[in-house]
């Protein structure tokens, strides 16, 4: 895999991450207006154990979601056969 594969995959977690930063409250106010209500947690219910695993497991499912879409652009490269062959040329120059 050639160098600027692993870039546009790097720069498209990057962005999604970003993405998922900032628009956080976006999905919240839309899930609002589907009629998802925002629980009302008491601060016990906020420290239980099981609270903090569902939110964590909230977080990296939606940011594992991200990263996924953020490589989408390596769907339009090429099977990097010429870069293997641009590669092999250089090594032997």
């Amino acid at each position: 895999m050639s160098f600027f594969k692993f870039l546009a995959a790097a720069l498209g977690n990057l962005v999604s991450d970003l993405a998922g930063l900032g628009l956080a409250g976006y999905v919240e106010a839309l899930a609002s207006r589907l009629g998802l209500s925002i629980p009302d947690l008491t601060p016990k219910q906020v420290d239980m154990w099981q609270t903090r695993v569902s939110t964590h497991l909230g977080k990296a499912v939606g940011v594992t979601i991200g990263c996924i879409l953020g490589m989408f652009p390596l769907f339009f490269f090429g099977g990097g056969e010429d870069d293997e062959k641009l590669e092999m040329e250089n090594s032997s120059s």
